[in-house]
């Protein structure tokens, strides 16, 4: 019963190690390899943001961060959501053959109605 258990030791840790080392590689593989925009930063802009983070979302990025301006009146509601910038890691002026990580963070900032004083 011990040799038996020793023999599927020396046989499993070895292919469990390849295994890891494997997923591993692919895990690292995915994180590198970059996403093309698909849209250009112009286009983006004055867009509804939910539009614009839907798009960017099937275009493969998941990491989304969304920024309210609050710089309309109530008289000015008919431009709430409406995109102001997008930046992906930083970078707000991009063309639609960009190309960033699918993990890159993407901030939409969009106008807003302001809070009443």
């Amino acid at each position: 019963r011990e040799e038996r258990r020793q023999w599927l030791a020396k046989r499993l840790v070895p292919v469990l190690i390849v295994f890891m080392v494997i997923v591993g590689f692919i895990i690292v593989k995915q994180i590198h390899e970059k996403t093309p925009v698909g849209f250009d930063s112009e286009t983006l802009i004055g867009m509804n943001y939910e539009e614009a983070k839907d798009n960017l979302f099937k275009q493969g990025f998941i990491n989304f961060e969304t920024v309210p301006m609050g710089d309309l009146s109530e008289s000015q509601k008919d431009q709430e959501g409406e995109v102001e910038s997008v930046a992906i890691n930083g970078v707000d002026s991009f063309t639609e053959q960009d190309r960033f990580p699918f993990n890159a963070r993407v901030t939409i900032t969009y106008h807003s109605v302001g809070e009443e004083e």
